[in-house]
């Protein structure tokens, strides 16, 4: 009985220090989660503790900008999209002013605060597609075209393999795209087609955590897991690799194929924006219309999904892209009769890192309710000995 009393409170002992911990990780959960009223104030960017993000990589913060302000100051210096680095007090700079090929390194690579980003989105709106991605190629270290091979990803694909001709000494963007295991066979078809058409285009292909086919991901995480728990679907076939490429590639900025007639949360979007964890996002062809984007392909022979002639107008997951009907929206056809209008990538982080907070208290509940059962179970065989002792 002592044993088991003592085991008994081990574990209590055990349980509240991860209480504790998970205090510490709700109070950043929360503070991720006011991440875009601190960005009305900034567009710096904070790395996350090493001791919580190797848990919750998705969590971040933002520092506070403000003229005059010198904490801000010695943040600015030491703090790189995200990603601390060492401030050094003596400077190499031979002209004492940074620049490419200094010496020294002392600022940011990318730093975007409000006041410029308005500024930039009311400019770049007045430009067509082209000449934006002329603009960001000029602009933007380690930028990348996040691409699912939709009708805007592949004009903006076609864009870049012309000014790519315009300037073939100029570094090439590479594109990353996200096999889920689940897109159609007309999908995967045309990735080859596009490869054969633009075969100066790298291409990263990025897949779920440790499974290369459905069936390997079906074995390790259910069968249906989109209808099971969607939010774990949307982890770790879109966001979780999303985020290991930005990571593997050390990605600054992404061109995306968003469009504001697209409908829902994206008729407000602006040419750039910034996430919650400091990576940039460009939408090129934000201003464009179906129309457009189908004139653009036809008067410029690029290749496309064959499912747009029977139907379909936004192709995702096989599982959740049923055609448009006349007079819906584009995105009409993406998880139908559900609420749910984007795939993941383009969320909040703060809410997956909410949802793996939650995943991993119940994992934690379960482990003691384990762990008590095998306590009382110990506690009853003692008491039947005792008994056949005293019998």
């Amino acid at each position: 009985m002592t044993k088991a009393m003592f085991t008994l409170q081990g574990i209590l002992n055990c349980i509240s220090i991860k209480a504790a911990n998970a205090r510490v990780l709700s109070r950043c959960t929360n503070q991720a989660k006011r991440v875009p009223d601190r960005l009305t104030a900034s567009g710096l960017a904070v790395s996350t503790p090493s001791h919580l993000s190797s848990k919750f990589p998705s969590i971040t913060a933002y520092g506070d900008v403000r003229a005059g302000n010198l904490q801000a100051q010695k943040l600015l210096n030491t703090t790189t999209m995200g990603h601390h680095r060492e401030s050094s007090s003596s400077s190499n700079n031979e002209s004492g002013y940074a620049s490419g090929s200094s010496s020294a390194d002392p600022s940011p690579s990318i730093i975007l605060t409000k006041a410029h980003l308005k500024f930039l989105n009311s400019t770049l709106n007045t430009l067509t597609p082209l000449e934006i991605l002329r603009w960001c190629k000029l602009t933007f270290p380690s930028l990348y075209q996040t691409t699912a091979f939709g009708v805007s990803g592949l004009v903006t694909l076609d864009m870049l393999s012309k000014l790519q001709t315009e300037t073939p000494s100029a570094p090439s963007i590479d594109a990353i795209f996200l096999d889920t295991l689940y897109h159609f066979t007309e999908t995967l078809e045309l990735v080859e087609k596009t490869k054969q058409r633009y075969p100066n285009v790298n291409l990263h292909v990025y897949k779920p955590e440790g499974v290369s086919t459905a069936s390997e991901f079906e074995a390790k995480h259910g069968s249906e897991l989109w209808k099971t728990d969607a939010d774990l679907y949307d982890w770790v076939a879109k966001v979780e690799p999303a985020q290991r490429a930005y990571s593997d590639l050390s990605v600054a900025a992404v061109l995306t194929g968003r469009r504001r007639s697209q409908g829902a949360k994206r008729e407000s979007l602006d040419i750039i924006e910034i996430d919650e964890a400091g990576l940039i996002k460009i939408n090129p062809l934000a201003s464009w219309s179906f129309a457009q984007v189908q004139e653009y392909i036809r008067e410029n022979d690029v290749p496309y999904n064959v499912l747009l002639d029977r139907g379909y107008k936004s192709v995702g997951d096989w599982h959740s892209t049923e055609p448009v009907r006349e007079g819906e929206d584009e995105r009409a056809g993406r998880w139908k009769g559900q609420a749910k209008t984007e795939c993941g990538i383009h969320n909040k982080r703060s809410k997956y890192a909410q949802y793996l907070w939650e995943v991993e208290q119940k994992a934690q509940r379960d482990e003691l309710d384990a762990r008590l059962g095998k306590i009382e179970i110990g506690e009853e065989k003692e008491r039947v000995g005792e008994v056949s002792v005293a019998a």
